[in-house]
C-alpha cells in the first residue's frame, strides 16, 4: 500500500488528529514508517484503522520486498488447531498478522461475526505461541527510551509542554473543537518530521491517512519554506 520510507528503524510515530477523544485501539505501524498521521473522523476511525492494519502486513523492505521475517501471518494460526474459517473471519474483519491481532482487546475480537469468546481465547494463545514478545530488563527500556526522538510541532510554547515536541516509537492522539489547528499540526508534523534529527527533526518520510479529505498540499508549501526546506522534494516524501 505504501512504498518503503527509508529511515532509522526507531524513527517512527502514530500521530492521530481527531474532533472528540476516541478510544484509540493499539496500532503497530511498521518502523520504516516514520510518521504516520492520520486524521480521523470518529465516525470513520474503524475504517481507518483497517488501513493502519494493511500496511502492517505489507512490511516492505529495502530491495521493496515483503518483509515477512517482521510479521507472522495468522494463517498459521491453523497449523496450532484454529480453523480456517475463523482466520478468514480475522482477515475479512482486517486483521492479518498475529500481531496485529495481539494489539486488539478480547471485547473487540468478540465482535467479530461467529467468532465466540471461547474461540478468541484459543485463537489468542495460538497467537501466543507464534508471536515472542520476549521480556526486556530496564536497562534495556533505559536503551530504547534513549533512541526516542523528538520532532518539533513547529511552536516552542507546545514543543516545552511535551517536554522537547513529538515523540517517535509512540501514539500521539491531538483531539479538540473546529477550526484548533489539529490538521494545520498535522500538515507542519508532515514537514518538521523530514527535517534532520540536529534540527528537531526526523530525518525521514510521511505517510498520511486522510479519512476526511482535508489534506491540503498547498498548506504545507509555505511550513517548508518557514523551514529552509524545498517545497517540492518534501511534498514528494508524503505518501
Amino acid at each position: 500500500m505504501y512504498p518503503y520510507l527509508s529511515s532509522p528503524p526507531h524513527t517512527f510515530l502514530i500521530f492521530t488528529i481527531s474532533k472528540q477523544k476516541t478510544n484509540f485501539p493499539a496500532l503497530y505501524i511498521s518502523p520504516s514508517h516514520t510518521l504516520s498521521v492520520c486524521n480521523l473522523h470518529q465516525s470513520k476511525f474503524e475504517n481507518a484503522s483497517v488501513q493502519i492494519e494493511r500496511t502492517e502486513s505489507l512490511a516492505v523492505n529495502k530491495r521493496g520486498e515483503i518483509d515477512e521475517d517482521l510479521f507472522e501471518a495468522n494463517d498459521k494460526l491453523t497449523s496450532h488447531g484454529i480453523n480456517a474459517g475463523d482466520v478468514k473471519k480475522l482477515q475479512d474483519a482486517g486483521i492479518y498478522t498475529c500481531n496485529g491481532l495481539m494489539m486488539h482487546t478480547k471485547k473487540n475480537l468478540t465482535g467479530i461475526k461467529g467468532l465466540s469468546e471461547a474461540k478468541v481465547d484459543k485463537i489468542c494463545e495460538a497467537a501466543e505461541k507464534l508471536v515472542n514478545f520476549g521480556y526486556i530488563t530496564g536497562r534495556d527500556a533505559l536503551l530504547r527510551r534513549k533512541a526516542v526522538v523528538r520532532i518539533t510541532s513547529g511552536s516552542q510554547a507546545l514543543d516545552e509542554l511535551l517536554q522537547g515536541g513529538i515523540e517517535t516509537m509512540q501514539i500521539t492522539e491531538a483531539f479538540g473543537e473546529f477550526r484548533s489547528g489539529k490538521t494545520q499540526l498535522a500538515h507542519t508534523l508532515c514537514a518538521t518530521t523530514q527535517l534532520p534529527t540536529n534540527m528537531k527533526g526526523g530525518n525521514g518520510k510521511v505517510a498520511y491517512i486522510d479519512t476526511e479529505g482535508t489534506f491540503r498540499p498547498d498548506r504545507i508549501v509555505p511550513i517548508a519554506e518557514r523551514f529552509g526546506m524545498d517545497a517540492g522534494a518534501v511534498l514528494d516524501n508524503v505518501t
